[in-house]
């Protein structure tokens, strides 16, 4: 209790300590966009159980018959949370929803040799998950959920280019990488710039597009290119155009 009364009694001084800190960066708007993207993200409505295998960590290994599969298991799984009032992986585990979504088991003695598997906890729900699974099975062909696209899919090497470029732009302003750009985030890029229209992307917006994304549309765009600076032997953007 007196840990937790003393982080309420300095959160006012650390509020005015920040806030001076990212003033004098230049950079006080920075976090008052984010502050701003993160309510209106909670002021979204939650996602519906039919969409919750989308964030299933490994679900784009999956082909469809798996994902309408991994879609059952995500519901159930979800359910039995709300209902102990639990996280969703102190049920199962998303690596073991994607493997039991992979194996498809039919039968409860299917689970019990699983290497894969927590013991315990499917003993615990085995009438339940081969039932999810059952459903998932039992989805016609033509309903069955398309199958992902990789997080981080691309032309070889484009992605790991634009990465070096986000680390090399994150170093130089002493932030984070993955606060300014993600794996994930890079390939939407790509993507967007490759026709397939993103505009809610962070990296088109705000400081990440001032600070990064503007480069990265214009290096896969072809009007800047990345070599190294032979004076510093660091990377460095070029411009193509003449």
């Amino acid at each position: 209790m007196d840990y937790a009364l003393d982080d309420v009694c300095s959160l006012l001084a650390l509020r005015d300590a920040l806030h001076d800190r990212l003033t004098g960066m230049g950079r006080l708007e920075w976090a008052q966009q984010e502050f701003r993207d993160l309510e209106a993200t909670a002021a979204q409505p939650p996602p519906g159980d039919d969409t919750l295998y989308l964030r299933v960590r490994g679900c784009g290994k999956l082909g469809r018959r798996g994902l309408a599969v991994l879609r059952e298991l995500a519901a159930w799984r979800e359910a039995e949370a709300r209902n102990g009032n639990v996280p969703r992986n102190r049920v199962l585990r998303d690596e073991v929803l994607v493997e039991l979504a992979r194996h498809s088991p039919t039968d409860p003695g299917d689970l019990g040799g699983a290497r894969w598997a927590s013991t315990r906890a499917i003993r615990a729900h085995a009438e339940a998950i081969i039932a999810a699974v059952a459903r998932g099975l039992a989805v016609p062909k033509k309903s069955l959920p398309h199958r992902l696209r990789a997080a981080g899919a691309g032309p070889d090497g484009v992605i790991e280019l634009m990465q070096a470029v986000a680390r090399k732009r994150a170093e130089e302003r002493e932030i984070a990488v993955h606060l300014l750009a993600t794996r994930a985030d890079l390939a939407r890029l790509h993507q967007h710039v490759s026709g397939q229209a993103d505009p809610d992307l962070p990296l088109l917006h705000g400081w990440r597009w001032d600070l990064v994304g503007r480069d990265l549309v214009g290096l896969l765009e072809g009007r800047l290119s990345v070599g190294i600076d032979p004076a510093t032997g660091y990377l460095r953007l070029f411009s193509t155009e003449r």
